[in-house]
């Protein structure tokens, strides 16, 4: 039978999913391993700062991603919106507006938005359509502009595709289509909201936006990530 040693030694077993021999038992022996001290947070990273040194990458904020920063390690930042469409508002208005003064005033055509970044672009398409009427003879339009929040101007259109006829009576009547494209930079991430207004070009002329036998208005916002 054999006896004990004075000398204790460690024994080993051998690890096939590591392919390393691992010591057990008494002797001398060291193990590395990583403190878990290092981490702190619900989240957080643990990372190599620098050769065989374990360093710890602290949660990021929501709606960040993990790059690598220009010194060779994980950081966490703002996501770039690179050009592509981060979120799409539309709606479409049916119900009819009667138009009779000079004075730009609401067609109910209204969508708002709430950009998620101040860098990012506002792209703003729609369509109105109008049913005008005029006792006269004469010119006769229908000037539309789109507004920002109810107090910033940003685009005006003074002439649109007409469609004119002449009633039994000697009256004038018009059919237009008004289109809008337009890329706003508002620099804001609060709620925008934007508004097709319209006139009419004489007081005697008055005009039925979103009139029913063309359809509704439409809008629709882009949120373009730049």
């Amino acid at each position: 039978m054999p006896t004990i040693g004075s000398n204790s030694k460690p024994a080993y077993v051998y690890d096939a999913q590591t392919d390393t021999w691992i010591p057990i038992g008494p002797g001398e022996h060291t193990h590395q391993y990583i403190d878990k001290n290092v981490i702190t947070t619900t989240g957080d990273i643990i990372y190599a700062s620098s050769a065989n040194t374990p360093a710890r990458l602290g949660i990021g904020s929501t709606n960040q991603v993990l790059r690598v920063s220009s010194g060779g390690i994980p950081e966490w930042a703002t996501a770039s919106g690179g050009g592509k469409v981060l979120q799409m508002v539309t709606t479409s208005y049916g119900s009819t507006v009667t138009i009779n003064t000079t004075t730009f005033t609401d067609t109910g055509m209204t969508a708002t938005i709430t950009p998620s970044l101040t860098s990012s672009k506002i792209l703003v398409m729609s369509y109105s359509n109008f049913f005008m009427f005029r006792n006269a003879s004469g010119g006769m339009g229908v000037p539309i502009k789109l507004v920002r929040n109810n107090s910033t101007d940003l685009f005006s259109r003074d002439y649109a595709r007409y469609f004119d006829f002449t009633n039994a009576s000697g009256g004038r009547m018009s059919i237009a289509d008004h289109s809008i494209i337009y890329v706003d930079s508002p620099s804001s991430t609060s709620a925008l909201t934007y508004k097709i207004q319209a006139r009419m070009t004489t007081t005697s002329d008055n005009a039925d936006s979103n009139w029913q036998n063309s359809g509704p208005g439409i809008m629709v916002l882009l949120e373009i990530g730049v």
